[in-house]
């Protein structure tokens, strides 16, 4: 994955969203993934809340409620206590929680550095553990025409409006 430039990408990602009707959705997946970089991915949505605590610096073990590692340090500095508060911190509600094994997440990240989580309604990514760019997530692939045009909008109306469609902001 690329490096994200929040200042570039604010412009590019905001000449994407101008040139959408003349791109094929993988397309649009393709340009956006590029330009976000790791501003832009999805994966395992039971995995996400590690993977999010290791790219805030914290040493996160491969199995992470062992006891070792910063979990606590993560949680703590989270303003939560375990795993189904944190999800839920970022709007992932008790019936989602319960089913995260299934599914696959998508985060974005804006050029303000906040975030955004969007949860899939079933596993759509190909990797097991890891999180990949949006493109290369198997994602766009295996969500279906209508469904990845209204994630594509959803991901616009963010990143070039600031509208997180009352998703909390993270």
């Amino acid at each position: 994955m690329g490096s994200f430039d929040p200042h570039i990408s604010e412009d590019v990602v905001a000449v994407v969203a101008s040139s959408v009707e003349r791109m094929s959705l993988l397309r649009q997946v393709d340009l956006l993934s590029f330009v976000m970089g790791e501003g832009l991915v999805a994966g395992p949505a039971s995995q996400y809340c590690y993977y999010y605590a290791r790219r805030q610096g914290y040493d996160i073990p491969p199995f992470p409620l062992a006891g070792c590692g910063e979990i606590k340090e993560f949680f703590s500095d989270q303003g939560v206590s375990n795993v189904p508060e944190w999800y839920s911190k970022i709007g992932i509600d008790e019936k989602g929680y319960t089913c995260l094994h299934e599914r696959t997440i998508v985060a974005v990240r804006d050029a303000h550095n906040r975030r955004m989580a969007y949860l899939l309604d079933g596993e759509y990514h190909t990797q097991d553990k890891d999180f990949l760019s949006l493109s290369e997530s198997g994602v766009a692939l295996r969500l279906g025409e209508q469904r990845l045009r209204g994630l594509l909008q959803i991901l616009f109306d963010f990143l070039v409006r600031g509208n997180s469609g009352g998703r909390p902001l993270f």
